[in-house]
């Protein structure tokens, strides 16, 4: 065990797959579709000022998509202006302005992937324990109502060694918690990306992804954002300490066999409910 990582922290019931994620050194990239909160991936058009340029300009880069000529296509532009008026033209441009932003949403449901995990509130020199180790929610929630487990990885060897492994190049985005309104994306965004391809709307859908009602800010949740779907594989060094229910002890004797196949030999701890307070503990287990 080193106390040296920054922890992170992913919760489970301690099914056959998320043993088998153990044992193979494996963690799952859900869809977005699949994630718990109904608000998930969420977000809405803000129709914004946009001035009658701007306006031409993006409908001459649509129109020049099947042109391939801007000279013919700024003509276009004119003459569709002249012969339907400004109304219809603004109509025009919003409706096409609309399509887009369903298609960006579209791809980044279809194409990005989450893996969400928990931080640690301190360093572990600094507390061994830390929140969410200690939050009875968080093992109510994810691991099975306290019977199942959670695994900390060191954060910074998980990235590197998932980038390195799958040979891709995951983001990764701490949750902003917040009241009100639902995360936004301003046409002007979305009109400037059509014709800059800055990339600022798949930023903007990708802070959406990253931002919850404050209600569920005892998660302290980071999001992993992977293009593979489903099976992303890690170094075995991700791997820190294991942390099991001793009210579940066949998923304690499953993970003692896991852990005995490991170069590394992550520490192994159940954990315990007191037996007159609120409240648990935790005791190291040898293997």
């Amino acid at each position: 065990m080193s106390m040296a990582i920054d922890p992170v922290y992913k919760f489970m019931s301690g099914e056959c797959f998320h043993l088998k994620g153990l044992r193979e050194n494996t963690v799952w990239f859900s869809s977005v579709k699949d994630l718990n909160d109904p608000y998930e991936g969420l977000v809405n058009l803000k129709h914004s000022d946009v001035s009658l340029i701007d306006r031409k300009l993006v409908l001459t880069h649509v129109f020049d998509e099947e042109n391939k000529d801007l000279k013919k296509s700024r003509k276009e532009v004119e003459s569709f202006l002249k012969r339907v008026g400004m109304d219809k033209f603004n109509e025009h441009v919003e409706k096409n302005t609309k399509r887009h932003f369903e298609d960006f949403l579209t791809f980044h449901h279809e194409q990005r992937h989450v893996l969400s995990l928990s931080r640690a509130s301190e360093p572990l020199n600094k507390n061994p324990r830390p929140e969410p180790l200690t939050l009875m929610m968080m093992w109510g929630h994810y691991a099975n109502g306290f019977r199942g487990m959670c695994v900390e990885y060191d954060y910074h060897e998980l990235i590197r060694s998932i980038n390195v492994l799958n040979d891709i190049a995951v983001s990764a985005k701490t949750v902003d918690y917040v009241e009100g309104t639902l995360p936004i994306i301003e046409t002007k965004t979305i009109l400037d990306d059509i014709v800059y391809k800055n990339g600022n709307t798949s930023r903007e859908i990708l802070r959406a992804y990253c931002t919850k009602h404050k209600a569920w800010d005892y998660e302290n949740e980071v999001r992993v954002i992977s293009q593979l779907h489903g099976v992303n594989r890690h170094s075995e060094n991700s791997i820190n300490r294991v942390f099991v229910s001793d009210l579940n002890p066949a998923l304690i004797k499953k993970v003692k066999s896991i852990l005995k196949t490991k170069k590394q030999k992550p520490e192994l701890l159940k954990v315990s409910l007191h037996k007159k307070e609120f409240g648990f503990y935790f005791k190291t287990i040898e293997y």
